[in-house]
Order: structure tokens, then C-alpha cells, then sequence
């Protein structure tokens, strides 16, 4: 039998007997009929791309400003945990003194009697 595509037509095939037979195109081979179709599928793949293109070109600026808060928030977050360690170290400190305060307290209130 001939490859598809050898002989006088490219849907040519030779069987086994040497006489000639034709075969239908494949669907998918039948390409005049869907150029129509891939344009317009095309031009609407492009329209949304520009679509998507101007959108993304409009939110751009929206972006950079939250990008600035973003960073903004981020320096708010280190200086409010430095503050909070403070605040921790402060609190450690003036438990350790109330406890030293009691305690002398009760070696006052000893001395007394």
C-alpha cells in the first residue's frame, strides 16, 4: 500500500492490488474551510490579551502604592516588636524588683517583732 500522500492527489492511496482508490480528507485536514474560524478565534485571543494588557496597565499604579504601604506596614511591624521587647525586658525587670520589694518587706516586718 502507497504512504498517504504519494500519487497524482495528496489523499492518494495505492492498495494492494494496484488499483487506485481515494480516500476522503480527514477532518482535520480540512483546513479551507476552518481558516474563517482560527481568525476569528485568534482575533478574539488577542482582544482579550489586550484586554488583560490595559487592565494590568491601569492596576500598575494601585500596585505601587501598595507596594509602599507594604513596606511601610513592614517597617511598623519591626518597631512595634522592638517596642514589645522592651516592654517584655521592662515587665521581667519590674517583676524581679516586686519580688525583691516583697521580700524585703517580709525581712522588715521579721525585724520588727
Amino acid at each position: 500500500m502507497a504512504l498517504l500522500g504519494e500519487g497524482p492527489c495528496p489523499f492518494f492511496v495505492r492498495n494492494y492490488t494496484g488499483s487506485d482508490c481515494h480516500r476522503p480528507a480527514p477532518s482535520c485536514l480540512r483546513w479551507s474551510s476552518d481558516i474563517q474560524g482560527i481568525r476569528n478565534a485568534l482575533s478574539s485571543a488577542v482582544d482579550a490579551m489586550h484586554t488583560i494588557g490595559n487592565s494590568t496597565r491601569a492596576q500598575l499604579p494601585k500596585l505601587a502604592r501598595t507596594d509602599v504601604f507594604a513596606s511601610q506596614l513592614s517597617r511598623v511591624f519591626i518597631q512595634e516588636h522592638s517596642l514589645m521587647m522592651q516592654c517584655r525586658d521592662l515587665l521581667s525587670t519590674l517583676a524581679s524588683m516586686h519580688v525583691r520589694y516583697n521580700s524585703l518587706q517580709g525581712q522588715r516586718i521579721q525585724l520588727i517583732n
